[in-house]
């Protein structure tokens, strides 16, 4: 593993986190939160495109619904590039939805997902046909992920229950698929041990197996590199330091690899994983980190995290 670059994005005294990236006609784009802290209802969802590789960036887009609209996720269907995220009202209420665009430059208006109210649709998927998402609630009823599928990308039908427990607090899923089906879930867990569960299923996905990981993990992401599947997340290797952290999933077992520039407050990780559509082994990483200050001195450099892209090979350079 090599990284190439990491660049800085953002420098503008805003709270921006929780990113997204992908490619869509041959550009690089990011998504992300933007808003004046971690949590409050002027949260909006940017999208940078950039032309030449993650070098420049350009905003060519902002989602907002009436209350903190958050957690940008991006991803394709081949036809159009879609930015999906949740808002959550004064009273806590959490909605998901998304906006899309066929050129990249006019998105449709923000669209709030039919069939899957009292579940956060987090990070959905296209594959071969059909969108895929492990979709969490925290109702008190139904504290769980769900396994939901979709023609449309807008109109959700909830299949089964994937963990439905509240001793573990199941929530935030990372959903990747390799070309030939095979299925990986990082699932979050606030299970006072904070070990993430790692699922591998199989078309038609109705089970799945389950291993307990053996590293406390945030803000989960997974990706599949050829048939090596790696993972990053927000990792507390001790009270009071966060970094971002990537790790190889080695014999059903996370085997560190690295930490990114990020931390030492919990504020960042929430990576993206964008890869290069014609070098197999290149990949753009988006994610957040507070530990660069603002250039203004008067904004607190631990609540005003920004926004990074990385461009990393998986191979010797």
């Amino acid at each position: 593993m090599h990284i190439r670059s990491i660049r800085r994005i953002t420098n503008d005294s805003n709270h921006n986190a929780f990113t997204g990236a992908c490619w869509f006609k041959d550009a690089l784009y990011v998504g992300f939160r933007q808003g004046d802290a971690h949590a409050e209802q002027q949260g909006r969802l940017i999208v940078m495109r950039s032309r030449d590789e993650g070098v420049s960036f350009d905003i060519v887009h902002v989602a907002r619904s009436t209350g903190d609209t958050r957690d940008a996720h991006l991803y394709t269907d081949g036809r159009r590039l879609l930015l999906a995220g949740f808002v959550t009202d004064p009273g806590g209420c959490r909605r998901s939805g998304t906006t899309w665009t066929e050129n990249g430059l006019n998105w449709s208006p923000w669209t709030p997902y039919k069939g899957a109210d009292g579940f956060v649709m987090w990070r959905p998927q296209y594959f071969d046909g059909t969108y895929y998402c492990a979709g969490y609630s925290y109702a008190t009823e139904r504290y769980g992920v769900a396994w939901f599928e979709s023609s449309d990308g807008v109109h959700w039908q909830k299949k089964y229950w994937i963990r439905k427990t509240a001793s573990e607090q199941p929530n935030e899923c990372s959903l990747v698929f390799k070309p030939d089906g095979t299925a990986a879930i990082l699932m979050r867990r606030e299970h006072k041990s904070k070990r993430p569960l790692l699922l591998h299923g199989r078309p038609p996905y109705r089970k799945w197996q389950v291993r307990e990981l053996n590293i406390p993990l945030a803000g989960p992401c997974a990706w599949w590199v050829e048939d090596d599947l790696w993972i990053s997340g927000r990792w507390v290797p001790r009270p009071g330091v966060a970094h971002l952290a990537l790790f190889k999933i080695v014999r059903d077992k996370a085997q560190f690899e690295m930490v990114m520039p990020s931390g030492p407050e919990f504020d960042c990780s929430y990576m993206g994983v964008a890869k290069h559509p014609t070098h197999r082994g290149r990949f753009f990483f988006s994610y957040y980190s507070n530990h660069v200050a603002p250039s203004d001195p008067s904004i607190s450099q631990w609540h005003h995290p920004d926004v990074y892209v990385a461009d990393v090979l998986f191979e010797e350079p």
